[in-house]
């Protein structure tokens, strides 16, 4: 009989007891492993412990010491019912074992009592629910069963085994059709069912209504001529998948919505990545627009269905706030020109293609080009002298009034509705894309030249890409009311950057309450950022400031240390 643990331990432990040195040792091991779980509180010492943890701990000690004290007893008792031992001999490590094996017996023998009783009482419930079962289906016989009905109709009678089996799997095959027929609530189910009947069997014996009886399916199901699902299914996609395509195209218009800017502006929905577009009006306004346009009668549930995944409603987040203002009044004119049908659309990139030869070409976007120099977006017919209203931000002056009745003037960026003839309008809008071209031609020049430097970007080089946040208003954790009002709120400016470093990109943000971002301000900003980085990428040789407004960064003494300490410094927009 192989030994418990219990019983390997205590021998390793009388085999180190032999050996001085390593009993100590394994002392010593024991006394550190208590020390140690003490240390990590896996061990309470009394001190420690809550009042409900000493109850606990209390209680456990009593249980313990109250079961030791009945093991004595009992093994007392068991000596004083054995013959007396031998004189002059002790308790010998045979008897203990004895005594040991006996008590393993005798708790054997208590636990095969205990289960047998338990086994009992399990028989009689097991039967008792027996008994109940057999009387409940006694007395809930179904007398619509195959079989039933089968005994039923041959009652009386005298058939051959052969016709009884006969007679019961049609029964059988029957009740099995009802069942699956009632069960299906899908249409397509439904169908797949009926095309198990040969319907012209049916008619040639007259079995029709008897089927259409029996089963449970409609009659006309059974009369009427099969069809062709197949085509008929391909039929349906091929059709909304036309219809998924012309609300696309339809919403993906620029009057209907408008493409989100950023690089991460995406959504991915089953691993097709597109850009997300915003609505410019509400899903009802624009299905009525559809329907109108495209003489449909698609409903508005199937609208919103087709809606293409990257195009959705507009956020509060999505709230434009850094746009370009050349940018924003020319949109502004193209729209108005769009909506009055002068021009053939209001996305301003695709103007500038109707205007020169290539948009990659230097040459011609910067409008230097013989051959696209004089060329303009091409026009519809209209009404020159019409007059019609637009939007523009302008910056002007404005007076105020002040404290003592005085009055001060402030600058102000404001957007104003304009007015005046198409023709202008037509004319404002011509020269001003004109002179965009440039910018345009700048800002993806400027994207790609970063992009290239990224690429290009070595171990002695660092693209250091800087700017202004907003000035952030501190705040306490708990205010007073006058606290929001006039000049309590204090601000904080915030310089923050990114380092780009070959296989690494390292983000910093200094934070200072002097508002100043002059030269003097920027410079304070990046010395300790420059200083650092130049502790983290000791080997750095050449540093390229990428910012918003380089020609605010001073080539002056600190910049002259900062090119000796580098090697090479180069600003750039």
């Amino acid at each position: 009989m192989p030994l418990s643990g219990a019983e390997r331990a205590r021998r390793h432990r009388e085999k180190l007891k032999q050996n001085p040195a390593l009993y100590s040792e394994y002392l010593r091991k024991g006394h550190d492993r208590y020390e140690r779980r003490k240390e990590e509180g896996s061990i309470k010492l009394v001190h420690d412990m809550t009042n409900r943890e000493k109850r606990h701990a209390r209680k456990s000690w009593r249980q313990r010491k109250q079961r030791q004290k009945e093991k004595q007893t009992s093994l007392i008792r068991q000596l004083n019912d054995t013959p007396p031992p031998t004189p002059n001999t002790s308790v010998s490590d045979e008897y203990r074992r004895k005594s040991r094996s006996g008590r393993k017996r005798a708790a054997c023998y208590r636990e095969v009592d205990k289960l047998k009783i338990k086994l009992q009482t399990k028989t009689r419930e097991a039967d008792r629910y027996r008994k109940r079962l057999e009387r409940i289906e006694k007395r809930t016989k179904d007398i619509n069963s195959p079989r039933s009905k089968t005994r039923n109709l041959l009652q009386g009678k005298k058939v051959s085994n052969a016709a009884r089996r006969s007679l019961l799997f049609h029964n059988v095959l029957l009740m099995g059709l009802r069942e699956k027929y009632k069960q299906a609530k899908a249409y397509r189910q439904k169908q797949l069912l009926d095309k198990i009947f040969v319907k012209s069997l049916l008619k040639k014996y007259r079995l029709t209504s008897m089927a259409a009886k029996e089963i449970g399916i409609n009659t006309k199901r059974l009369k009427q001529a099969p069809r062709d699902h197949g085509t008929l299914f391909r039929r349906r996609e091929q059709l909304v998948a036309k219809m998924k395509t012309s609300v696309e195209n339809f919403l993906s218009r620029d009057d209907n919505s408008r493409v989100k800017a950023g690089k991460k502006s995406t959504k991915t929905h089953k691993k097709d990545k597109q850009q997300i577009r915003l609505l410019t009006d509400s899903l009802k306004t624009l299905h009525l627009k559809y329907t109108l346009e495209m003489d449909s009668k698609m409903s508005y549930s199937m609208f919103c269905r087709l809606k293409p995944f990257n195009i959705r409603h507009p956020k509060p987040s999505d709230r434009e706030t850094c746009q370009c203002k050349r940018h924003e009044n020319l949109r502004f004119k193209a729209a108005r020109l769009k909506q009055l049908s002068v021009i053939a659309t209001a996305d301003l990139h695709d103007n500038t293609k109707h205007m020169v030869c290539d948009e990659m070409s230097k040459d011609c976007m910067y409008r230097d080009c013989n051959s696209c120099r004089g060329r303009r977006v091409p026009v519809d017919e209209f009404d020159g002298g019409q007059i019609t209203q637009w939007y523009e931000w302008k910056t002007k002056r404005v007076e105020r009034p002040s404290e003592n009745d005085a009055t001060k003037t402030v600058t102000m960026t404001v957007k104003e509705r304009e007015s005046g003839t198409i023709g202008n309008l037509v004319e404002e809008f011509q020269n001003e894309l004109e002179k965009c071209c440039k910018h345009f031609f700048n800002i993806r020049n400027q994207y790609q030249s970063l992009k290239a430097l990224k690429a290009k970007l070595t171990d002695k080089d660092i693209i250091c890409h800087i700017d202004f946040s907003e000035n952030f208003s501190c705040k306490y954790q708990e205010e007073i009311q006058s606290m929001h009002f006039g000049a309590s709120q204090r601000q904080v400016s915030l310089h923050t950057g990114v380092m780009y470093t070959n296989g690494a990109t390292e983000s910093f943000c200094s934070i200072s309450d002097n508002l100043k971002h002059g030269p003097v301000g920027i410079w304070a900003h990046l010395l300790p950022a420059l200083e650092w980085s130049k502790e983290k990428f000791p080997n750095t040789e050449n540093l390229v400031f990428v910012s918003d407004g380089p020609t605010n960064h001073p080539i002056s003494l600190q910049g002259q240390l900062l090119s000796a300490v580098y090697g090479t410094v180069w600003y750039g927009l």
